[in-house]
């Protein structure tokens, strides 16, 4: 029994990654010629020279290394569920985020593999798998959401979509300070905005998110980060935890990173053997998942 469990704990935390990944995908940054409201800051205020500094010193302090892999606890909140399981996360810079779950951090049963040309979702108990191009999620094309984007949520990075990775600057936010946090919007789209906030002392990022415009107090999907470590020179957040709240569809999978190593030792791309792993359309695993958050 506590083998299932865990078999079953580690596909769904899997799922609700996947899930939160394509609803990042209906995000897009309105350009600021189109909107020049939307990617200035709020002009004249004292804080506009702190708030810039404050961008100015997270860009600095991005991860220049190429690779990161470390040992990961997940946990999985959906519905009445609340289950724990060990895995790896693996990740090269513009190339590639891998994150693999183990059975009592023994035998691997899920893989998430996020590249620039599509990422796919295997399922090792069942045989299964899934496997996204960013041409089959239309929202992409539209919206500009490229591995950059995903890159940058999994890094602790500021960005902005289809701007191909590169670091933001403070005029292209509004922003508001509140003791010392500071909040950075941009709008994505007619429905939603991005929302980062970060601590203005430690120049650290605390959170990002994407935020409806109807006025729910209930971010769509959220990415917090806690508990920075060192790494590389500089620091990296060892927490992270996504929220996924979509209609009736709630999900929270967190991430506890330990053992951070730039080791490059590791295959960038899994392969999956056709012939004794079947492909599963998205709307099946999507449809998983709501069942799990009732």
């Amino acid at each position: 029994m506590e083998w299932i469990t865990h078999r079953a704990a580690a596909r769904t935390a899997l799922l609700s990654l996947l899930c939160g990944i394509l609803t990042l995908s209906s995000c897009k940054h309105r350009s600021r010629t189109a909107s020049p409201e939307a990617g200035t800051p709020i002009a004249g205020t004292p804080s506009d020279g702190l708030a810039s500094k404050t961008v100015e010193m997270l860009n600095a302090r991005r991860q220049t290394g190429q690779f990161l892999t470390a040992k990961a606890s997940v946990r999985l909140q959906a519905g009445q569920k609340d289950v724990s399981v060990s895995g790896t996360l693996r990740m090269k810079r513009d190339d590639v985020i891998q994150l693999s779950l183990a059975f009592l951090g023994l035998m691997e049963v899920g893989r998430m593999e996020i590249t620039p040309d599509y990422f796919p979702l295997v399922d090792r108990m069942n045989h299964r798998y899934v496997r996204v191009g960013y041409a089959d999620v239309p929202f992409f094309q539209k919206a500009g959401i490229d591995f950059h984007t995903f890159q940058s949520l999994f890094w602790g990075e500021l960005f902005l979509p289809g701007d191909g990775g590169k670091a933001p600057q403070g005029k292209d936010f509004k922003h508001q300070v509140s003791g010392d946090t500071l909040s950075l919007t941009v709008e994505t789209h007619a429905r939603t905005v991005l929302h980062f906030m970060a601590s203005m002392s430690r120049a650290l990022l605390l959170g990002t998110s994407v935020d409806s415009r109807t006025g729910s107090a209930v971010p769509l999907v959220s990415w917090d980060y806690s508990d920075y470590k060192p790494f590389a020179g500089k620091q990296f957040p060892s927490g992270m935890r996504m929220r996924l709240s979509s209609g009736t569809m709630k999900a929270q999978v967190t991430l506890g990173l330990s053992n951070l190593k730039d080791n490059s030792d590791w295959g960038t791309r899994t392969e999956v053997n056709t012939r004794k792993y079947r492909q599963v359309p998205v709307e099946s695993i999507l449809g998983m998942l709501k069942g799990l958050s009732q």
